[in-house]
């Protein structure tokens, strides 16, 4: 197959590889190598019964399905509703959750300290 110049090239959603030079050789590298190695933060949608105290990598998490946030472990008290997840951590101990609830506008915030989590806080920016 030929090459093909940049105009000619499809725009995509997503991608299994990206081309890049190692050196002077042309290189393909895994994108979930890319997100691992260089610690990219990456969405992905909880799933039925799922705890938020296992949760400690670096992400954005959610979902919008209530019957699927309905059974979410260790989420905010009366949170309801479609909700997402940031989760910032510097190591397997230490790192903090924040929730926010997009059906009722809410906030909350948990930190990690030695591995063991604290209650959540409501936050408001205003």
């Amino acid at each position: 197959m030929a090459d093909k110049r940049e105009n000619e090239m499809s725009n995509v959603d997503s991608v299994d590889y990206l081309r890049g030079l190692k050196g002077n050789n042309s290189v393909l590298l895994p994108l979930s190598k890319l997100i691992e190695q260089y610690k990219i933060i990456s969405y992905k949608s909880f799933i039925e019964n799922d705890d938020l105290n296992d949760y400690k990598g670096n992400g954005v998490y959610g979902h919008s399905a209530t019957n699927i946030m309905q059974s979410i472990l260790n989420k905010p008290a009366g949170s309801i509703g479609e909700a997402i997840l940031l989760v910032l951590s510097c190591s397997e101990n230490y790192g903090f959750q924040m929730y926010f609830n997009v059906t009722d506008n809410s906030a909350h915030i948990r930190f990690r300290n030695s591995n063991i989590w604290s209650s959540w806080k409501q936050i408001s920016i205003i």
